[in-house]
């Protein structure tokens, strides 16, 4: 089994990377880790109440659940999907991070443009640099290569 990192934002678009993942993981069985990157203020309120599931939960909207649970389904080769924060600033912090989850590779999809907001940020360019293999997918052009072709078919 391998432990793929998906970088996320919690919005059904990053779980577009979910819809070709059996053909760029050549693996019979695959534990999806979404990493998702969160700013603390560091303030001792927050540091004490700083609880990464209660973050998580209310992140998700319905829309999130829904398309992940259906993908899950549908999708036969991924034994389990977690989600986790990263917290951390440094390069060796993210090192931990991955060692922490036991990952073996990362899949980016680069020409997705997520919004973020203001307490999350994108955990790319740590993943760049940690020399951990790297896939790069296209996922949202092939969905709107899709969605083109169904329209054609469907006025045709």
């Amino acid at each position: 089994m391998k432990r793929v990192l998906i970088p996320s934002n919690l919005s059904p678009e990053a779980l577009v990377v979910l819809n070709d993942v059996s053909e760029y993981v050549q693996d019979d069985q695959l534990e999806i880790i979404f990493g998702v990157g969160y700013r603390l203020n560091n303030t001792r309120f927050e540091l004490y109440g700083f609880h990464p599931n209660r973050i998580l939960s209310s992140a998700f909207g319905s829309d999130f659940k829904y398309y992940l649970e259906f993908q899950r389904r549908n999708n036969p080769v991924i034994q389990s999907v977690k989600f986790d924060l990263f917290t951390g600033q440094t390069k060796y912090a993210f090192q931990n991070f991955l060692k922490l989850h036991k990952i073996d590779l990362a899949l980016v999809s680069r020409d997705t443009d997520l919004n973020y907001g203001n307490k999350f940020f994108d955990i790319t360019n740590f993943i760049d640099r940690s020399g951990l293999p790297v896939m790069e997918i296209n996922s949202l052009s092939h969905l709107l290569l899709e969605n083109k072709l169904e329209q054609q078919t469907v006025m045709a």
